[in-house]
């Protein structure tokens, strides 16, 4: 059985030990995501008048959750459930609108939904986001309403990859030289042919000339009243996309992220062990 000071030194080990594994990961840029890699998170504000927000956990996430608050956005859950379901995003709804007591109406909560970045729609979530756990790659989206979309496509949710190529430079074709053959002298050249006189023309001759050019009598002229019409391509544009920036707060309620608590947490065990050890030596040393 420990004696009184090894017990608490081990107590203290295990504490700091706790705390330091529960301390929330950090998320990453946008970038740091892809087809393979971490689990993009996309919020749709617009119907709160706000942009498509996105941030990226850049790791395997435990659960869907995890994965909305390492990318950067903070969550609350109910009163009679938890986190087991999301009634606030980043704030939002606000509380005088809804008090998060229980599961708000379909038409006031937030739509849950996954992809990947080659599918060609959403595929809503049957499981909560304490349940589903997103493979590295998938991407998960947020709307506001009863079965409320988001604004951008899966394809469109996805980080862009830029990918450089490289040419060789041309190389210049290999110079050929014609093969030089022998001559005993050089070849004999043909007297040049009389001088022919140039060729008469027709203007010479005062002929009216065969062609001339034409011109438009009456060139085609714009009405000013007249209707432009432009094409649909340059007047849609796509949803704006704000990503989270790499240096934000990881969503959490309870803890700010970026502190130093991790190391000073490492160094107190090692000290509490050592305290530990040095007090079983002394209680060895007076027994003896």
């Amino acid at each position: 059985m420990l004696n009184k000071p090894v017990a608490a030194a081990v107590g203290a080990a295990i504490a700091v030990c706790a705390f330091a594994v529960s301390a929330p990961r950090r998320g990453a840029a946008a970038s740091a995501c892809s087809d393979t890699v971490g689990v993009t998170v996309i919020v749709d504000f617009t119907h709160f008048g706000g942009s498509i927000e996105r941030g990226c956990d850049p790791g395997e996430a435990a659960n869907a959750l995890d994965a909305v608050r390492t990318a950067g956005f903070t969550t609350a859950g109910t009163a009679r459930y938890g986190d087991a379901f999301v009634c606030r995003i980043d704030s939002r709804p606000a509380p005088k609108s809804e008090a998060c007591t229980d599961t708000p109406p379909a038409k006031s909560s937030w739509s849950f939904y996954y992809a990947q970045s080659t599918d060609k729609a959403w595929t809503y979530s049957s499981l909560g986001v304490l349940s589903y756990h997103p493979p590295p790659g998938t991407l998960l989206a947020f709307a506001f309403g009863n079965f409320a979309k988001p604004g951008v496509l899966p394809s469109g949710a996805a980080v862009p990859t830029t990918t450089t190529t490289t040419t060789a430079p041309r190389k210049p074709p290999p110079r050929t030289s014609s093969p030089v053959t022998g001559q005993a002298r050089p070849p004999a050249t043909t007297a040049p042919s009389a001088i022919a006189p140039p060729p008469t023309t027709t203007a010479a001759l005062g002929a009216a000339p065969t062609s001339t050019p034409t011109t438009a009598k009456h060139p085609p002229t714009t009405r000013p009243d007249a209707p432009t019409t432009t094409s649909d391509a340059s007047t849609t544009t796509a949803p704006r996309i704000v990503d989270k920036t790499a240096s934000g707060p990881v969503a959490s309620d309870s803890g700010s992220p970026g502190s130093p608590w991790p190391a000073l947490l490492t160094v107190a065990l090692v000290a509490a062990l050592g305290a530990g050890a040095f007090a079983t030596i002394r209680m060895r040393r007076r027994r003896a």
